[in-house]
C-alpha cells in the first residue's frame, strides 16, 4: 500500500510528524517519504523515540484510512532505529535530501514538494 497517494496524504504525514516532534521533544533533522516506506534522521532521547513513532504512525494509519476509506495497518513492520553519531547523522541528511528530490522527480505526484520541509 502507498503511504502517501497525493499530495494531501503527504501534508497529512507530515503534519502528524510535526505533532509527534513537538509532543516528544524529538527534532526531525531530514526525511524522505517514499511509495512503501519512510526514513528520518531525529535528534533527542532515545527514551521518547518509540513513543514518538508509536504516536505517529497511529495517527497517520488511523487520518490516512478515514481519508481513503481504508482499514488496517499501513506499514508491515515496526520501525526501526539505529542510533548514529552526529557527523553520521549529518551524513545521513544529506543523503535523504538526494533520494527525496529523486523520488520527487519520478513520483506519482508533487506530494513530497508540497509537504512542509523538515531540514
Amino acid at each position: 500500500m502507498e503511504l502517501a497517494r497525493d499530495a494531501a496524504d503527504a501534508r497529512l504525514f507530515f503534519q502528524r510528524l510535526d505533532q509527534a516532534c513537538r509532543a516528544t521533544g524529538l527534532e526531525a533533522l531530514g526525511w524522505a517519504l517514499l511509495p512503501t516506506h519512510y526514513h528520518l534522521v531525529v535528534r533527542g532521547a532515545s527514551a521518547v523515540l518509540s513513543a514518538a513513532m508509536h504516536r505517529l504512525n497511529r495517527s497517520y494509519a488511523r487520518a490516512f484510512n478515514r481519508r481513503h476509506g481504508e482499514r488496517g495497518h499501513l506499514y508491515d513492520s515496526a520501525y526501526r532505529a539505529y542510533p548514529k553519531a552526529p557527523w553520521q547523522a549529518a551524513h545521513d541528511v544529506k543523503a535523504l535530501r538526494l533520494l527525496a528530490k529523486k523520488w520527487v522527480s519520478k513520483g506519482p505526484s508533487a506530494a513530497a514538494e508540497t509537504a512542509p520541509r523538515l531540514f
